[in-house]
């Protein structure tokens, strides 16, 4: 009895052994590295934001379709507050940045002025919005120089649509009154004709709920920024693009165009630690699930990623380089890359 529970002792400490060190054949071997994921923490932004949703899509498309990762989604504060966590190594990548603040933060411009971070890399693009000028029509304003004088809302105190207007206006003499509160305060400001009206960035291509309420009270215009305007802005706020809206695009206010003005693009970025394999496998699922994203953003609907991705990432007046792995991904989709896109990393 004695000898046979020696044996049985030995024979169990023998299993145990061989089991850990993965020698049991193939098929537990296979399930040990099948478990075992690189963990990936996403900085997205406030909970509350229309940009929210697409970020939890984004992880579950992820998770479901790169199998050597798991993404871990954490409520930010946007765009400055990923990029900061992102040089802590907190976040790995980030999906909602504005493309203006990754500019900055590799460049070293603005609040980063001094720092750049050139180990950022882009992925693609989430969705372009453009700022639409929106007055009421019974306000007799019919381009951008009738503002002057009248009472107007930039944006809130802070916002890049309120630098970016207020400063373009202003380098064309044009000075209007501003009205100063949030967007509801403007809004009901507009509707009670305290105010002209408002200048805001649109979902797209198509106008915003606050844009759509002003409507309600009356017939309103979208004004144009002149070519001089828009070019400015261009010039001095990196990561705008100058867009013409054709006329008949905008489908709550078919009339309207062409609109000339400037898009900013929300994007989702990495680094160029995230290694190639991955980011080519996050960029892959994304693109070919873009429907679930572009179901929880309207925004996303308007976006073809491999074409709009090369044009809006190319096209601002800095630029910041894709990983390599997305070129990978772009590439194989009949992607031309734009010389200014291409990483110091890359080899063909």
């Amino acid at each position: 009895m004695k000898r046979k529970g020696g044996t049985s002792i030995f024979v169990f400490l023998a299993i145990f052994v061989l089991v850990g060190a993965g020698f049991l054949g193939p098929a537990t071997s296979a399930h040990a590295q099948k478990t075992k994921k690189i963990e990936l923490y996403m900085g997205t932004t406030q909970m509350v934001s229309s940009y929210y949703a697409p970020s939890v899509a984004l992880a579950k498309i992820i998770n479901s379709n790169v199998p050597q990762v798991h993404i871990t989604v954490v409520e930010s504060g946007a765009t400055y507050d990923n990029l900061e966590r992102t040089r802590t190594g907190e976040f790995h990548f980030s999906m909602p940045s504005a493309y203006s603040g990754v500019i900055e933060s590799y460049h070293g411009l603005a609040r980063f002025k001094g720092r750049p971070d050139k180990s950022l890399r882009m992925l693609f693009v989430e969705a372009c919005s453009p700022i639409y000028i929106v007055v009421r029509a019974d306000s007799g304003i019919t381009d951008i120089s009738g503002l002057h004088g009248k009472k107007f809302y930039p944006g809130p105190t802070g916002h890049i649509t309120t630098t970016m207007v207020q400063r373009a206006l202003e380098d064309s003499g044009i000075r209007p009154q501003y009205f100063i509160g949030g967007f509801s305060d403007a809004v009901t400001a507009a509707k009670d004709r305290r105010i002209v009206g408002f200048a805001k960035f649109a979902v797209g291509t198509q106008l915003d709920a606050s844009m759509i309420d002003l409507k309600t009270s009356g017939p309103i215009r979208i004004l144009s920024f002149t070519e001089k305007q828009a070019d400015f802005i261009v010039r001095e706020v990196p990561g705008q693009e100058k867009v013409l809206v054709p006329k008949g695009v905008i489908r709550e206010l078919p009339e309207a165009g062409p609109v000339l003005t400037v898009s900013m693009c929300v994007t989702c970025w990495a680094t160029d630690r995230l290694p190639e394999d991955i980011a080519y496998a996050i960029v892959k699922a994304a693109c070919e699930h873009w429907k679930d994203i572009a179901d929880t953003l309207a925004a996303a609907k308007e976006i073809e990623p491999t074409k709009d991705t090369l044009r809006s990432f190319s096209g601002t007046s800095k630029v910041v380089p894709l990983h390599v792995g997305a070129i990978r991904y772009f590439r194989e989709r009949g992607g031309e890359i734009p010389a200014n896109l291409v990483p110091p990393e890359y080899k063909k």
